[in-house]
């Protein structure tokens, strides 16, 4: 049951609050249970390489933000395709991405950099919009649109001046 609490959280947080359970519990409990299976995995992580660093995963935040932010960028559209395979698509395309670095010579040592200017780029085409849109939509009267209305040339001027 506190599953699909945690699931109608996130779509619709006013059912939740009119059936009675505090949103901000859920959330916490949430928050508590995902960092501790991340303690869990850090922790399992330094015994099986029998050592541990302070910069070890942080490549792996970067690399999971990229491939959430390129598989939206590309099926944002798409309501056929379900999330986590948009996610593991970003994750093969931001991977082909750092194998193409490597191949035109870059030196490993700038992955960190690099990494930084994909995700840059995929949030920037992220935001972009490609729809154009030259005239506004006109309010019909009587059934009839009047296409050849000067005010509306007028707008369209001197919004595009």
């Amino acid at each position: 049951k506190f599953g699909f609490m945690v699931k109608a959280t996130g779509d619709n947080p006013q059912l939740v609050t009119t059936l009675g359970v505090h949103i901000g519990f859920v959330k916490i409990v949430c928050l508590m249970i995902s960092n501790g299976l991340v303690g869990l995995a850090g922790s399992l992580s330094a015994q099986y390489q029998g050592y541990a660093d302070v910069t070890m995963g942080t490549g792996t935040i970067v690399i999971g933000l990229a491939a959430v932010i390129f598989g939206e960028a590309i099926f944002k559209k798409s309501s056929w395709i379900l999330p986590t395979t948009t996610a593991i698509i970003g994750a093969i395309l931001y991977q082909g991405c750092t194998a193409l670095a490597l191949q035109f010579g870059f030196p490993p040592n700038d992955l960190k950099l690099l990494s930084a200017a994909i995700v840059t780029l995929a949030l920037a085409l992220n935001h972009y919009h490609f729809k154009v849109t030259l005239f506004k939509k006109h309010e019909m009267k009587d059934g009839i649109r009047d296409v050849k209305d000067p005010t509306t040339e007028q707008n369209f001027l001197s919004e595009h001046s």
